[in-house]
C-alpha cells in the first residue's frame, strides 16, 4: 500500500469515517445520506456490518446502487442519490489494508461517492466491529484521522470540518468528539457542558468562554469520536473485552494517561438516537412526582448487564485500589434502580448482580445470555 503521509486534496488530512452496522440498516442508511452531504473533501467512508442477521447487506448495496433512499429527520434531504462506488473485504483482508488493485479503483473517485464494506463475520461488538476497520485504516497508511460515528447518528455538513479545524490546530489532541443532540429531542440540551462522569465520580471541566468553539475535557461519547491515528498508535486500539458499553471511557482514560489531550468541539454537531444500539424501548411514568424512563425487560438485561459488569472491569483495570468499594456501591446503586420498575424485579436484579459477579471474575466479551437482549 502506499506509504503513510495522511495528506490529500491542498494539503488536507485524510480521514477514515467508520460507521458500524448490525442489523439496523435504516439506520444506517439514514446516517449515510448525511455524510453525502459533508463539507470536508477527503474521507472514506468505511461501513463494518457486524455479522448481521437480516437483510442489512443487501440494503446498503441496494443504497449504493442508488436504487433506494432515505430522508433524514434534521438534514434536508438533497436530490436522489446517485450511485456510490462500493469495494468489499471480508475482515482478514481489510486487516491487512485491503487489496491494492480494488483500492485503485476508486482512489480518484469523490469522497462522498465511494464506500468500503467490510464483513466481520460475526458480532464482535462495538469495540471489535469498529476495531476491524481502525486495523484497515492504520494498514492503509493514508489516514491522519478516524473518525467513529453511531449508525443510529446523522452528521451536520460541517461536523467534520470543525473536528478536523481544531485537530490541526491543537497538536496535542488526541481524540475530539462532537456536541451530540438528541434526535427526537433536538432541542434537549447537548451532553458538552458542565460536568462529564467517569464511574462513579464527576470530573469537572472548564465553563465554554465567551467566542470559544471547543472545550477540554475529560471523556468523550464513542456516538462521535475523532481519533489521531498517531494517538492510537500509542494508546492502541478499543479494548475488545468490554464488547459493549464504556470502551469509549476506556480509549479516553488511556489516552489522557499517555499525554494526549481530549476535546469537545462545540461546533461540530450530531444529531444521536440513544438508546439504539441496545433496542432500549423505554416507557414513561413518574416517581414521587419524578418523571423517570423504565427500559423494557429486554433492554433491561442488555443495557444493565453490560453496565454493571464493564463498570467492575473498568475499575479494576485502572483503579484496582478502589474497584472493590466501586464493585459495592455502584451495583447497590443499580439495585436501588430496580424499584422504579413495576415489573419482574427479581429477575432484573438477577441481571444487575450477574453482571458485577462476570466483572469480577474477568468473564469479559460477548455475554451468552444476552445475545437475545438486542446488542450489536
Amino acid at each position: 500500500m502506499s506509504h503513510r503521509s495522511g495528506g490529500g486534496e491542498k494539503g488536507l488530512p485524510k480521514v477514515a469515517i467508520i460507521v458500524l452496522n448490525w442489523n439496523g440498516w435504516e439506520d444506517t442508511l439514514e446516517c449515510l445520506e448525511s455524510l453525502q452531504r459533508l463539507q470536508y473533501p477527503e474521507f472514506l467512508i468505511i461501513v463494518v456490518d457486524n455479522g448481521s442477521g437480516n437483510d442489512s447487506v443487501r440494503r446498503i448495496k441496494e443504497w449504493c446502487a442508488g436504487r433506494i433512499r432515505v430522508h433524514e429527520k434534521h438534514v434536508t434531504p438533497g436530490t436522489s442519490p446517485k450511485p456510490v462506488q462500493l469495494i468489499e473485504y471480508d475482515r482478514e483482508v481489510a486487516e491487512r489494508g485491503g487489496d491494492a488493485s480494488k483500492e485503485q479503483r476508486i482512489e480518484n473517485v469523490p469522497a462522498n461517492r465511494k464506500m468500503v464494506l467490510i464483513h466481520a463475520g460475526g458480532n464482535l461488538g462495538f469495540s471489535g466491529g469498529n476495531n476491524i476497520a481502525i486495523r484497515y485504516a492504520m494498514e492503509t497508511r493514508r489516514f491522519k484521522y478516524v473518525w467513529l460515528l453511531n449508525n443510529d447518528a446523522l452528521a451536520a455538513g460541517d461536523a467534520l470540518s470543525n473536528l478536523i479545524r481544531v485537530a490541526e490546530a491543537e497538536k496535542g489532541s488526541g481524540l475530539l468528539g462532537s456536541k451530540l443532540l438528541d434526535y427526537f429531542r433536538p432541542e434537549r440540551p447537548p451532553n458538552t457542558g458542565g460536568f462529564h462522569r467517569i464511574w462513579p465520580f464527576r470530573s469537572k471541566v472548564p465553563i465554554r468562554a465567551p467566542g470559544q468553539d471547543f472545550q477540554r475535557t475529560t471523556w468523550l461519547s464513542g456516538a462521535s469520536l475523532l481519533a489521531r491515528v498517531r494517538a492510537v498508535e500509542t494508546i492502541g486500539n478499543l479494548d475488545d473485552r468490554f464488547f459493549l458499553y464504556g470502551e469509549d471511557k476506556d480509549w479516553c482514560l488511556r489516552a489522557t494517561r499517555k499525554g494526549w489531550d481530549l476535546f469537545c468541539v462545540l461546533t461540530s454537531t450530531v444529531w444521536h438516537k440513544w438508546g439504539r444500539s441496545s433496542n432500549s424501548v423505554r416507557s414513561h411514568g413518574s416517581f414521587f412526582g419524578k418523571a423517570i424512563s423504565r427500559l423494557s425487560r429486554e433492554a433491561f438485561e442488555s443495557t444493565m448487564y453490560y453496565e454493571s459488569r464493564n463498570g467492575v472491569y473498568f475499575y479494576k483495570k485502572h483503579y484496582p485500589l478502589y474497584f472493590v468499594l466501586y464493585l459495592i456501591f455502584r451495583t447497590l446503586h443499580l439495585l436501588l434502580q430496580v424499584v422504579l420498575y413495576d415489573d419482574r424485579k427479581m429477575s432484573r436484579i438477577a441481571v444487575v448482580l450477574k453482571g458485577a459477579w462476570d466483572g469480577l471474575l474477568g468473564r469479559m466479551g460477548k455475554a451468552r445470555a444476552q445475545e437475545r437482549a438486542g446488542n450489536p
